[in-house]
């Protein structure tokens, strides 16, 4: 964890030290904090603009409650120990940046970034599923992706750290360009791009330029990290400059490679391979996050053993695909921690694959966000695509799933707000369903899926008959 003198963090981030005399302004902090809910004695506390409040109207609460410091942009009259910057936010970056740059001077650690439309958090679990069999890891927790959360993440770096394994968030170009100038990634993994976030990027073309700002911001003789498979390669290739470069994809030409088309499958490797590999996360869109995990992993020079006893052991993120049986008797496949095409293709995927002769699919769908003009489009695609997968019922929440009801056509129905959605639902639901539940971080869909796991019984639960398409 982060720990610096006073006065060395005022020289770090070129602020104005207040009210600390001289011996005070060799006392360490240790830690940083945002919310002032959440201060213990001695970390600095930054104060930052929030959407409801202003972090400095806190300064003087935390620091009498046993803060050391306060990183201010506004000075605050008779509080205490203050650094005064002029943009808290850059101000954290700064020091984040110098706390990594010491302890990479002082140690072995390597920095792995990683980013894409999809898949950068469960790459980044097989990354530390394998990885902590034999190191110290320190990974990105929740979504702490963006200008706020990277810094935060690299705050808890210690020492003996030996790989810190980075998601780097993007919703706008040059987004990416600024994580890199703090963490200065050793590898870099561009996993996919697909229409995410369009608002801001504009296209797919806008997308993958952006996302490959993290090619542009390599450490000095770091590896890039390329799915074959997206067809950007001459795009990135300005960006990759004299990297070395790893590839990964679904035919041989790539350097990690391979069918990814049954749940059984070999990993090829230029190494060797790995037989037979069952990974404990469905679908094929995860057997491709697994090639990417590889990739990065040949670039350490990892043994294929401990490959593969890391994949075979890792396990699914909160929300994002996990199936669970509820006690009334249907599956929940909960996939609600985010939502755009390419990830709902995904768990299309896994609702209706290997589904019995006997069993139904359902999808409980929420808005997905910020996909610009293109969005009614995209949701009445994905209607059409769920209705094509075999789905049987739609179940829709949110302004722009109308067009996704238009889409997918009879026995789909749109609600007005969840209490209607899932009053609908219980009367519905019954043991031979398994039910995709999916939507934007705002659409707030992890309280269906919530509520579907906790009814204990359905009214219809007995000789319900096959449903048809």
């Amino acid at each position: 964890m982060i720990t610096l003198s006073l006065a060395e963090a005022a020289q770090i981030v070129s602020g104005q030290l207040l009210d600390v005399d001289t011996a005070a302004a060799a006392t360490d902090f240790c830690g940083v904090v945002i919310d002032s809910r959440q201060v213990r004695k001695a970390q600095l506390f930054a104060a930052l603009p929030g959407e409801h409040t202003d972090g400095h109207e806190y300064v003087a609460l935390v620091l009498s409650q046993g803060a050391a410091v306060a990183l201010v942009a506004t000075p605050v009259e008779n509080a205490g120990a203050q650094i005064v910057v002029k943009d808290v936010q850059l101000a954290l970056g700064e020091l984040a940046a110098s706390w990594l740059a010491r302890l990479r001077a002082e140690g072995n650690l390597t920095v792995i970034a990683l980013t894409g439309s999809n898949g950068k958090t469960t790459v980044k679990e097989m990354l530390g599923s394998v990885l902590s069999l034999q190191h110290k890891v320190l990974m990105t927790q929740g979504n702490f992706n963006n200008e706020l959360g990277l810094p935060l993440t690299l705050f808890a770096l210690d020492s003996d750290d030996e790989y810190a394994i980075l998601e780097l968030g993007a919703s706008r170009a040059g987004d990416i360009a600024y994580l890199c100038e703090i963490c200065k990634p050793d590898i870099a993994l561009l996993n996919n791009v697909g229409p995410a976030h369009l608002e801001g990027f504009g296209d797919l073309q806008g997308v993958a330029l952006a996302k490959g700002e993290i090619f542009a911001g390599l450490l000095s003789g770091g590896c890039a990290i390329v799915n074959a498979d997206e067809p950007w390669m001459a795009l990135w290739q300005s960006q990759i400059a004299n990297a070395k470069t790893f590839s990964f994809g679904s035919k041989s030409t790539a350097d990690v490679w391979a069918d990814l088309s049954t749940e059984q499958f070999n990993l090829n490797t230029g190494v060797g391979q790995i037989n037979d590999l069952i990974l404990p996360l469905p679908g094929q869109h995860n057997r491709m996050n697994a090639l990417a995990a590889t990739a990065v992993l040949q670039a350490l020079t990892i043994s294929l053993t401990e490959i593969r006893q890391g994949l075979e052991r890792v396990s699914a993120a909160t929300g994002r695909l996990q199936s669970s049986r509820a006690p009334g008797g249907w599956q929940v496949i909960d996939d609600t921690y985010n939502a755009n095409p390419a990830s709902l293709y995904a768990g299309i995927a896994v609702l209706t694959e290997g589904l019995s002769v006997d069993d139904t699919a359902w999808l409980i769908l929420g808005d997905m966000a910020e996909l610009g003009e293109d969005g009614p489009q995209l949701h009445k695609e994905m209607g059409a695509a769920a209705r094509s997968a075999g789905i049987s019922r739609l179940y829709a929440l949110g302004e722009q799933t109308k067009f996704s009801v238009a889409g997918f056509g009879k026995n789909a129905c749109h609600y007005a707000n969840k209490a209607d959605l899932l009053d609908k639902l219980l009367a519905d639901i019954h043991p031979r369903v398994t039910c995709l539940v999916k939507g934007s971080r705002s659409m707030g869909m992890e309280e269906v899926a919530n509520a579907l796991l906790q009814e204990p019984t359905a009214w219809n639960a007995a000789n319900h008959p096959r449903e048809t398409v």
